[in-house]
């Protein structure tokens, strides 16, 4: 891993909030938080902005070295009373001394902490905004620093661009070509007031005018009728069609961005407690408001039986479930930068999905028995078909299912299953995941992959480590036993580590003999109702997530071959939350019970073709690999379906038409074909050698690969590497 490079004119933003009692973490329920988040979208990401938007889209696309992501950094006021300031630690790590950087103040803040750091910062180019709400007045230092919001900020740019392009030649020749060049005029577009396509038309308008825009849009209200859908997907349209004129013009092998969707959740667990604690009449109305679903047309659900439950609704819409949307709405922004992606927003929906989504409650185990778990298929079928009816319209389902491009999504829902037209999203797609209820989490996630730069090469094989339960080391009769002789031997061949564990310090020890690249865990996963997480269990011992926190328990890439490390119903503490924490990048898990077999063949068999990666170059990010991985691993049934019922081996024939099948679902456009012959007639291989879906116990859908996988790239170590650091663009 490596310092991300970025531009030497790229805008640093830092926040600083009032610490509410954890260190270190934001208090997302605050006005300051929320303010800033859903506001971030108006702001430039770089001085390049102000001189040519163009330039700097398609720049950021050429060089894959230069991060086009907003840059933000989150500190509490009490962090910055340590020993060690982490503004001053920043300053010195990221340049910043002679660099533009924001600061948003929360009101509620310690003022006189925060102007302490900054003027002992020695950054020579810093403005400052207050954001949230105070009952005193705010005490203004330096006020020539001070800006509104991102039309004064800009227009403070342009005033002082010459000293600013003074401070930066100091570090970089590239800025002096620089010239301040925004669209002053009136801005004659109207754009309607809807909240999901706001971040898209900020995105938009970086990418498709040479100037800066400096005065906002009109604001047209919203029809009340179905027209929201396809303002919001005409507002992503319009962003794809301006990549693919990038790749047309420029004959790139560009792919289009990684589409960003959120799906907001009511979770089942907080949904109970707020309506088993309401006990009188006014505490059981607003439970009933704080869990109102809307339609696809965003229109809220709630049938008032009174005066007193309509006023209710009203204050809990403005106060609550507004706020906590366009929370939302910002994060996916955050997210969205990286690639100048289009963002969608699907309406909330909570106990309207909770019958669909109980069957994947591991507490029910209702994947118990042999004919339960044939019912497997049927049931992801059921919920991923009631959860696409219920959130997503049939043009925008039609368009996101032809859409040739990587997805990411922020939902506590296990959307992999969610079905465009009787197909779970993770077979046709290369889908990843953040939750949403853990707002701090997807922040850190963000941020780390914002300063830290991480590729995979040739030797990421080597620097790979498979944890073992030791109770199964020299016992013949253990479940694990036949699975890590398997590990044993394919260590041998190629070339990657393995430890037997039996405490969690000497799983700790041999994170840090071995610093590796990929962590793989091979063991049992369980939930704990009690603290309503999971765990992993070696050698009968716990793994909590507090555990990976405290020993720094982690590798950039993740694998968790165990049962249950991801439940989907109403669990709050994920243990992938604590790898992020750790300082994990990327964490593959399950959200159901999973073959000890079929678990240890699908990681063996990325390190295999790991091992072949780089020279045949199929890949170009982890997520494109781990994906491609479990959605061919129909390969191991028809080896096993071979050997167990026919017994014997494959005939060259039955493997030469199972290579053919395997090719075919490397094509996106293939996909939908092959899932549907799975599930009906299944892929004939021979006379005797028919496999179908059941075959498989559908256990290919039960992967979840948290954080941006897309993120970390596939190269050759051969290949020109390029300096960390600092960028100089030439214009």
């Amino acid at each position: 891993m490596k310092i991300r490079a970025t531009s030497s004119s790229s805008i640093q933003y830092i926040f600083i909030q009032k610490d509410f009692g954890v260190q270190g973490i934001i208090d997302f329920t605050q006005n300051a938080s929320n303010n800033l988040f859903n506001s971030l979208s108006h702001f430039p990401r770089d001085l390049m902005q102000l001189h040519n938007q163009n330039l700097f889209f398609e720049t950021s696309i050429i060089i894959k070295d230069i991060n086009p992501a907003l840059n933000l950094l989150t500190f509490t006021d009490e962090q910055l009373k340590l020993p060690i300031n982490p503004i001053n630690a920043y300053t010195k790590l990221l340049n910043l001394e002679n660099r533009p950087v924001v600061y948003f103040i929360d009101l509620e803040a310690d003022l006189k902490v925060v102007k302490k750091s900054i003027l002992n910062s020695g950054q020579k180019v810093w403005n400052y905004t207050f954001c949230g709400k105070s009952d005193k007045q705010p005490e203004f230092f330096n006020k020539s620093h001070y800006f509104d919001n991102a039309i004064d900020l800009i227009e403070t740019y342009g005033s002082n661009f010459k000293k600013i392009k003074s401070v930066l030649s100091q570090i970089t020749e590239g800025s002096k070509g620089f010239k301040f060049k925004v669209n002053k005029e009136e801005n004659d577009r109207k754009i309607y007031n809807f909240n999901p396509t706001i971040a898209n038309y900020f995105t938009s308008t970086q990418i498709n005018n040479e100037f800066w825009k400096l005065k906002y849009p009109k604001s047209v209200d919203t029809p009340k009728t179905n027209i929201r859908n396809k303002i919001l997907l005409d507002s992503v349209i319009e962003i794809d069609n301006r990549h693919l004129k990038f790749i047309k013009e420029r004959n790139s092998s560009h792919r289009l961005p990684i589409l960003v969707l959120s799906f907001p959740f009511y979770n089942p667990t907080i949904y109970g407690l707020t309506k088993d604690n309401a006990k009188t009449k006014k505490e059981k109305i607003y439970s009933k408001v704080l869990h109102i679903e809307q339609s696809t047309d965003y229109l809220n659900y709630f049938e008032a039986n009174s005066d007193e439950e309509k006023i209710l609704a009203e204050i809990a819409l403005r106060t609550i479930l507004n706020p906590k949307l366009k929370l939302l709405d910002g994060i996916a922004f955050l997210q969205a930068s990286f690639n100048f992606s289009p963002t969608m927003r699907f309406p909330i929906i909570g106990k309207s999905i909770y019958k669909e989504l109980s069957f994947f409650n591991p507490k029910n185990n209702f994947f118990s028995t042999s004919k339960s778990r044939k019912n497997k298929l049927q049931s992801i079928i059921k919920f991923g078909t009631k959860l696409s009816e219920l959130t997503i319209a049939k043009e925008t389902k039609e368009y996101i299912a032809n859409r040739d491009g990587q997805i990411l999504v922020i939902s506590d829902l296990p959307i992999e299953l969610l079905c465009l037209d009787s197909v779970p999203i993770s077979f046709t797609h290369d889908v990843c995941r953040i939750h949403e209820s853990n707002y701090q989490g997807t922040l850190n996630n963000y941020s780390a992959n914002n300063r830290i730069q991480y590729s995979v090469n040739e030797e990421t094989l080597k620097n790979t480590l498979v944890i073992l339960s030791a109770d199964a080391d020299k016992n013949d009769d253990h479940e694990f036993r036949a699975s890590y002789e398997t590990v044993k031997e394919s260590s041998r061949r190629l070339n990657f580590k393995y430890e037997y564990c039996r405490t969690i310090s000497e799983i700790a020890s041999a994170v840090e003999k071995y610093k590796p690249e990929i962590l793989v865990f091979d063991c049992h996963g369980n939930i704990d109702e009690e603290k309503k997480t999971s765990y992993l269990v070696i050698n009968g011992e716990r793994l909590y997530g507090d555990d990976i926190i405290k020993y720094k328990i982690f590798a950039p890439i993740v694998f968790l071959s165990c049962c249950n490390t991801n439940p989907n119903y109403g669990y709050i503490h994920k243990i992938q939350d604590a790898f992020f924490q750790a300082g994990a990048l990327t964490v593959t898990g399950t959200f159901l019970p999973i073959s000890i077999q079929r678990g240890t063949v699908y990681y063996l068999r990325l390190l295999n073709l790991l091992n072949v990666e780089f020279s045949r170059q199929v890949h170009s990010n982890w997520l494109s690999f781990i994906s491609q991985i479990i959605r061919s691993s129909i390969l191991h049934e028809a080896y096993l379906k071979t050997n167990i019922k026919l017994n014997r081996e494959m005939t060259d024939e039955e493997k030469e038409r199972l290579s053919y099948f395997l090719l075919q679902t490397h094509q996106f456009g293939k996909r939908k074909e092959i899932f549907l012959n799975l599930m009906n007639e299944g892929i004939k291989l021979s006379d005797e050698l028919n496999i179908t879906i059941e075959d498989t116990e559908s256990e290919f859908l039960m992967y979840s690969h948290y954080g941006r996988p897309d993120l970390i790239l596939l190269e050759s170590k051969n290949s020109e590497e390029k300096p960390a650091g600092n960028t100089v663009y030439k214009t």
